[in-house]
């Protein structure tokens, strides 16, 4: 199936792995979303973490993400 995100904001959250958003298996759509200020700890993806799978992002803004290894906005592994 098809997971969609519009018009909305991921903010100030934390996590091991995808601190925004995490996603395992479904596809993603983004779109006209906000992540801002999330942070994943001692893992990867601080705005989102994306995996076995895809994401389409537009018109959505990363700012000030953090991650202690990969990823600090967004993290995609297959």
């Amino acid at each position: 199936g098809v997971f969609s995100v519009e018009d909305s904001l991921f903010q100030g959250n934390s996590s091991v792995y995808g601190g925004g958003l995490f996603v395992d298996s479904a596809e993603v759509t983004v779109t006209s979303s906000l992540f801002e200020d999330n942070s994943s700890i001692e893992g990867w993806g601080g705005g989102v973490f994306v995996q076995y799978t895809g994401i389409d992002v537009s018109f959505s803004s990363f700012v000030d993400n953090e991650s202690d290894y990969h990823g600090g906005g967004l993290c995609v592994c297959r």
